[in-house]
């Protein structure tokens, strides 16, 4: 026997018309002669109102509980919590409760399987399952999408570096490109001591410093060590660690800019970062500081008991 086509109806926005798309499509297959189930899957219930119930927090048994028994290990009966709709489809209703859910699936084992079980039953039943998703990306989307966070994380990075690949440029060089052939009027002969990190677009691209490997790509370029000043959403400045500009003058730098030039909603921090090559570690600048400073400490007071060790008598 053949199972359900599952669709997930999903966008982390609210008001594109999730629910709306839901409904429609699955009375227009069940005019078709398929055999279709609507899932709710959002806390505001709007799917369940639409179709017929519009007080869902009397509805006793809906998709909050489903999902308890399994998580519980109870069994689920065949066709509990589903309602008949007079058009055709059938509905796994939700209300207020599922918001609940988010919690419970925290500290729940293999909770992005979860939905997948409750659902798993029913497939034999219906041609299609029509899953409408709340405007979020939280515990409940990660068992909708029966996927992990972590490859969830490896599979944005995997199409963030392939569909923005990123971008390093000296400073110079995009004032050349913005000024043509004025530029020779505002450059000199020294390079400047400033990167430009972002994407091909320029369009929120501070995010390639997590884009695996760019960061050593980025210390090869500038000789080693570096600081990180986040620019805004749309790029970070790069600037290298060779003493060239002290921190306190970088950190007045990234609060002024901040201050006057950025807009409030594309601002990241008014704190300066710092990328330790050799042990690859990226971090605040005054903690580095602070890590350098007890490193040396260390190495001085070994080398005071090496010297009394080696004192005779």
């Amino acid at each position: 026997m053949s199972k359900a086509t599952v669709m997930a109806v999903v966008n982390q926005k609210g008001g594109t018309g999730k629910t709306t798309t839901c409904e429609n499509l699955g009375i227009g297959l069940a005019q078709e002669g398929k055999r279709v189930l609507l899932v709710d899957t959002d806390p505001q219930a709007s799917l369940t109102i639409a179709l017929g119930h519009p007080r869902p927090d009397e509805i006793p048994i809906t998709l909050t509980d489903l999902m308890a028994k399994v998580m519980q290990d109870q069994p689920i009966g065949p066709k509990e919590s589903i309602l008949s709709h007079e058009e055709g489809v059938d509905l796994i209703p939700a209300n207020i409760a599922l918001s609940g859910m988010e919690v419970s699936l925290v500290n729940a084992m293999s909770r992005e399987t979860v939905l997948r079980q409750v659902l798993e039953p029913l497939k034999s039943q219906y041609d299609y399952i029509l899953l409408d998703c709340m405007p979020s990306l939280g515990m409940l989307m990660l068992a909708i999408y029966d996927i992990t966070a972590d490859r969830l994380h490896a599979d944005a990075m995997e199409a963030a570096v392939r569909n923005r690949p990123a971008k390093l440029q000296n400073m110079d060089d995009i004032m050349r490109e913005m000024l043509g052939d004025m530029s020779g009027l505002f450059l000199t002969d020294e390079p400047s001591p400033i990167w430009v990190a972002t994407v091909d677009n320029g369009q929120h691209g501070a995010g390639v410093i997590q884009y695996p490997g760019f960061l050593d790509q980025a210390a090869e370029t500038l000789g080693g060590d570096f600081y990180v000043l986040p620019s805004s959403v749309h790029e970070v400045l790069l600037v290298a660690d060779n003493g060239s500009m002290e921190l306190g003058y970088l950190e007045e730098m990234v609060r002024s800019v901040n201050a006057e030039e950025v807009a409030p909603a594309e601002r990241l921090s008014d704190s300066v970062y710092h990328y330790d090559s050799e042990v690859h570690i990226f971090e605040n600048a005054r903690t580095f500081e602070a890590r350098e400073a007890a490193k040396a400490a260390d190495s001085h007071a070994r080398e005071q008991r090496k010297n009394a060790c080696a004192e005779p008598g």
